[in-house]
Parts: C-alpha cells; sequence; structure tokens
C-alpha cells in the first residue's frame, strides 16, 4: 500500500511538472510572437485583428458543457478500473459531442460574422477576419477533449506539446504572414492555423 501511494505521489509530481512546464514555455513563446506581431503590425491593422478574436472568445463559453471534466474524469477512472471498452465509449462519446457542438458553432459564428461586424462592431472590414477566427472554436474544441483525454491517461507531456506547438506555430506564421503583406488577415490566419495544428 505504502509502495502504492510513492509511486501516485511520483507520477503526480512529474506530471505536475510537465504541465508547469509546457504551460510556461508556452506562455513565454506567445509573449515574444505577440510583441514581435504588435511591432510588425499598424495600430489599425491590430486593432482589427483584435477585434476579429473577441466573437470567438465569447463563443468558446457556450462550448464546453463540463464534458473535458468529465472527459478526465471518466478516463481516469475507468483506467484504474481496467474497463478498457468504457474507457473507449467515453472517450467516442465526449469527442462527438465536442466536434458537433465547436462545428455548429463555427458555423453559426461564420453565417453571422457580417452581422457582428457592421452592426456590432462597426467594422464591415472584420467580417472575413471574424469568419476565418470562427474555425478555431471547431480546432479548439478537438485541442482541449484531446488535452483531457491526456489528463486522464496520465500523460500530461503531451497535453504541454500541444500547447507549446499552438504556441510555436502561432509565433511563426502570424508574423510571417504579416511581413509578407497580409496585415491583419495574415495575423488572423496565423492564430486560426496554430489552432488547427494543435487539434492535428
Amino acid at each position: 500500500m505504502e509502495q502504492k501511494l510513492v509511486e501516485i505521489g511520483k507520477t503526480s509530481a512529474k506530471g505536475s511538472f510537465h504541465l508547469f512546464l509546457g504551460q510556461a514555455c508556452s506562455t513565454a513563446i506567445m509573449a515574444v510572437g505577440t510583441i514581435f506581431l504588435a511591432r510588425l503590425m499598424t495600430p489599425a491593422e491590430y486593432g482589427l485583428y483584435s477585434i476579429a478574436l473577441i466573437p470567438s472568445y465569447m463563443a468558446i463559453l457556450f462550448r464546453d458543457w463540463g464534458i473535458n471534466s468529465a472527459l478526465t474524469k471518466f478516463t481516469a477512472g475507468l483506467r484504474a478500473q481496467k474497463s478498457e471498452g468504457k474507457t473507449y465509449e467515453i472517450i467516442k462519446a465526449g469527442l462527438v459531442f465536442e466536434t458537433v457542438i465547436g462545428f455548429i458553432l463555427s458555423l453559426i459564428l461564420v453565417f453571422i460574422s457580417g452581422f457582428i461586424a457592421s452592426a456590432v462592431f462597426g467594422r464591415p472590414k472584420s467580417a472575413p477576419l471574424i469568419a476565418i477566427a470562427s474555425v478555431t472554436i471547431f480546432a479548439g474544441a478537438l485541442q482541449t477533449a484531446a488535452q483531457s483525454i491526456f489528463v486522464g491517461f496520465e500523460r500530461m507531456e503531451l497535453n504541454s506539446l500541444t500547447n507549446v506547438c499552438q504556441a510555436i506555430v502561432k509565433s511563426v506564421a502570424a508574423p510571417i504572414l504579416v511581413l509578407v503583406g497580409f496585415g491583419a488577415l495574415g495575423a488572423t490566419l496565423g492564430y486560426t492555423i496554430s489552432f488547427i495544428a494543435s487539434a492535428i
């Protein structure tokens, strides 16, 4: 019993370290990338880019109905009980739910992007950017569901890997696209591509 507690303690400490390391690295990379991106863009472009991300941020609040927490809890619990079949069913159900909800919310935001850009923000030019950023709702659903499953399987290093992957892709792709002349569109594309890369 004592040996088992020691092993659990070691696993928890190792997992916590991986999570901390991944979060710290991804935050540092994102910070450098954001500063570099802001210096490349004009204030008007950066303002347009910032506006384009607001609707997708808001939509994410309606995406997760506690499913990710449940995925972590039940995956870990069923693994401990050696119920591989039930674990698979929980993972499948969670991924399907997150995928469907993410896709529906992304689709809705694409359709109303013009209205939000004009009526809410008074910036009609931001409509295509809002539509592009809406893809992050769907990709983010896959990403967070996968991360919840990784934690349930005690594979925190994979959780950290997705965060670092997203940070690197965003910090490289967005500035490059801005540099080649895409401006706010390039920054939005870089942001969206980072979510897709992380989800994959």
